[in-house]
Parts: C-alpha cells; sequence; structure tokens
C-alpha cells in the first residue's frame, strides 16, 4: 500500500509517528509547500520508504504527483490545511489523489489564533493599507465557528 502525507514540515512525524503505524507500506510520499522543508526532511528524516516532494496541495502539481506515483490507498494532512487560503481546491485535489476505496485523515483546526489576528488587524485604520492582503491570507475555515 502507498499512503500521501499532506504538509510533512520537518518529516519526523512522518518517519516517527505515522510510519510505524501504516501496514503494510510499500512507499509514503511526503510532502510539503515549502521547498525548504522537503530538503530539510530529506536531510534529516531520511527513510526508504519514505520519498519527500514539493506539493503545493491547492496548486495544480496534483496532476504530475499523479503521473509518478498514482492514486494512494490513504491520505494524511496533520495540522497542514488551515495554513491553506483554497481549501475547496485542497480538498478536491486530495479526492483527486485517492483510490476510490481510499481513506483520508484530515486534522485541522477549524479557526486559529494567526488568522483570528491577521483579521481583527485588518478592520483596524491604523492596519487599513495592508488589509486587503491581510484578509487574503484568511481561510474560510476561519470563520466556520462563529
Amino acid at each position: 500500500m502507498q499512503f500521501l502525507d499532506v504538509g510533512c514540515g520537518t518529516g519526523d512525524f512522518t518517519r516517527d509517528c505515522l510510519l510505524p503505524r501504516c501496514h503494510p507500506c510499500r512507499r509514503i510520499v511526503a510532502t510539503d509547500w515549502s521547498s525548504d522543508m522537503i530538503e530539510y526532511a530529506r536531510s534529516h528524516s531520511s527513510h526508504e520508504k519514505i520519498e519527500y516532494q514539493q506539493l503545493d496541495i491547492a496548486g495544480d502539481g496534483v496532476a504530475d504527483l499523479l503521473r509518478r506515483y498514482g492514486r494512494f490507498h490513504r491520505v494524511y494532512s496533520f495540522y497542514c490545511l488551515h495554513w491553506v487560503k483554497n481549501q475547496d481546491v485542497a480538498l478536491k485535489n486530495i479526492s483527486e489523489l485517492l483510490r476510490p476505496d481510499g481513506e483520508c485523515l484530515l486534522l485541522f483546526p477549524a479557526s486559529n489564533q494567526p488568522t483570528a489576528s491577521w483579521q481583527i488587524l485588518a478592520g483596524m485604520e491604523r492596519w487599513a493599507k495592508y488589509s486587503e492582503y491581510l484578509l487574503s491570507l484568511v481561510p474560510e475555515s476561519q470563520n466556520m465557528t462563529r
């Protein structure tokens, strides 16, 4: 079986926590938006069953990942998707990456303090010139709990 980890960061969680729980495991493809994180993960969290790949889950690189690896039995994402602005696109892409009988576990807070702070700052006169930029960073899920 092959698995996908969306938002692997430094890769230590993928290697130390996720890999031991993925049986049988042919491969985990661990992805992150940041190429710097992927390079760090390759250097510090390498494992023969983990391949680290740069991927913006809300971008158009999903087709390349599909061509290279095919669909995944399971897709995991831990505390990543709340940073993604276009969550609808990200979720559609995750769906495309899953096999028809696949499973998915996505863990992320509906709202978080940094983006709540950006919304507050955007409403202040002093920060008005930055409001458009600040609000562009806030995903729609930020307001789900209000």
